[in-house]
């Protein structure tokens, strides 16, 4: 009975090919008339690293290419030699993905805004925090005719309002909120 045993879960280890994570990847690298092709499967931007080993070189060739959703991607390397696919993640600025460094005005987007400049009663500025948690906004007065103006900064308590006194300004804007610290 032992011996039948092991042997189903023999069979059954055999027929499961494919390690668990292989599945999970996206990008391929194909091989077509002796041309390689990275071809992404996935609906998301793929970055793909190619480790590349010719004949004679001690050193392989290390590349990395972004790859865009269900798309592919013909990589530059001709004669002899061996690609190998090292690591399949999610290109800067996609879910699950590095932050874009070189773009953080997209990463600041995506942040959540909590606070809205509004015109209240008797037409004055408020800040209204529509978020349940505490924000730090930083604001900016400006004179007229001025290059630069005179920052401020608030907490502002979640669900709450906060009147924004003019001091002389002609113009106030509203530069951004961030979680408060702590």
């Amino acid at each position: 009975m032992f011996i039948v045993g092991f042997a189903v879960c023999l069979t059954i280890a055999s027929l499961s090919g494919q390690p668990a994570d292989a599945a999970s990847q996206c990008l391929r690298l194909v091989v077509n008339g002796g041309v390689e092709t990275l071809v992404n499967t996935c609906n998301q931007c793929r970055v793909a690293s190619i480790i590349r080993s010719r004949p004679g070189n001690d050193v392989p060739v290390g590349r990395k290419y972004n790859v865009q959703p269900g798309s592919t991607f013909p990589v530059p390397f001709r004669g002899p030699g061996r690609s190998r696919l090292t690591s399949d993640f999610p290109c800067p600025g996609e879910p699950g993905g590095d932050n874009d460094l070189l773009n953080p005005k997209a990463q600041q987007a995506a942040a959540e805004k909590c606070v809205n400049m509004e015109r209240g009663d008797n037409n004055a500025i408020m800040l209204v925090n529509r978020c349940g948690t505490c924000r730090a906004v930083a604001i900016e007065r400006m004179a007229e005719g001025a290059r630069s103006g005179n920052r401020d900064y608030f907490l502002i308590s979640g669900g709450s309002r906060l009147p924004v006194k003019a001091e002389g300004f002609v113009s106030v804007g509203l530069l951004g909120d961030i979680p408060c610290p702590g």
